[in-house]
């Protein structure tokens, strides 16, 4: 039992849900009806799994300082066996794509190496990092794209969601540094947070979410989206960024960057629900 909840901790399936969640979405805005296509779901669960198993791998000794709970630093999974979760869940992945059509398996190859090259040695690097884990999270709409054979009109809301995924990725990606910068510094990386400083890899989080807010008013000018999807973005996204940024600026407390980095991911849900609403 033990052995099974630390893998779970490993791979941390919430992660991978919310990605299966996305491609979800991508499929119904490519097509206009539910899709369910298990082995590309699964496939995409799976290679998600083996990119946070494998950057916990590449991340041990960080983690020992910054995140002494992670499984590996904590000792609840050696990292032998951390390694055989990532094998397993990359061969899975890519076996069940292999069974796909030839692009979609090219698509996971990509995903898996591109992944395993950002724990390998782009999370240390300046911006790289942030921005390639932003566009393989936005990537998944391009995928949806695919899958689900969009055509016309089908590609704005996907261009839409894939703007909208990409800053909101980035935007945490970059406030994650700040809560790990103590182990970064320790370590070598050299993140935002770490070259330019934390004042000021908060300003560019600011400012990359700004974008993000004032991009959904421009997409639902542009693309005539509908009111429901204005007042869901402005109440389920906008308004709690907002909230969440001030409470950053005007309630300085240790813990909160890395509650701020949680409340920033559940915002993804609404954001999700108004592109549902978009049309």
């Amino acid at each position: 039992m033990k052995k099974s909840l630390s893998i779970l901790r490993l791979i941390r399936p919430l992660n991978g849900i919310l990605a299966v969640m996305s491609l979800l979405l991508a499929l119904y805005l490519a097509s206009g009806r539910l899709l369910l296509p298990l082995r590309e779901l699964a496939a995409l669960f799976l290679v998600v799994s083996f990119g946070y198993a494998v950057n916990d791998i590449f991340d041990a000794e960080t983690d020992r300082i910054a995140k002494p709970d992670r499984v590996i630093p904590a000792g609840v999974i050696s990292r032998n066996r951390a390694i055989l979760v990532a094998v397993v869940c990359v061969i899975g992945g890519l076996t069940l794509a292999a069974f796909a059509d030839m692009l979609i398996f090219y698509y996971f190859a990509v995903l898996s190496l591109l992944l395993f090259h950002y724990a390998y040695q782009l999370s240390a690097m300046l911006i790289a990092g942030n921005l390639l884990v932003a566009l393989l999270c936005s990537s998944v709409f391009y995928l949806g794209g695919i899958l689900g054979q969009a055509t016309g009109s089908r590609w704005q809301l996907l261009v839409a969601a894939t703007i909208f995924a990409f800053l909101h990725h980035l935007g945490r990606e970059i406030i994650k540094d700040i809560e790990d910068a103590g182990g970064d510094r320790q370590t070598g990386r050299r993140t935002i947070a770490i070259v330019w400083g934390e004042k000021k890899a908060a300003i560019i989080g600011v400012i990359v979410y700004a974008l993000l807010i004032t991009s959904t008013y421009l997409l639902y000018a542009l693309f005539d989206f509908s009111d429901a999807f204005l007042f869901v973005v402005t109440v389920g996204v906008n308004l709690p960024i907002v909230l969440i940024f001030a409470g950053l600026l005007f309630r300085r407390r240790k813990g909160n960057i890395s509650r701020a980095a949680l409340f920033l991911k559940l915002t993804m849900i609404p954001g999700l629900a108004a592109l549902l609403l978009a049309r």
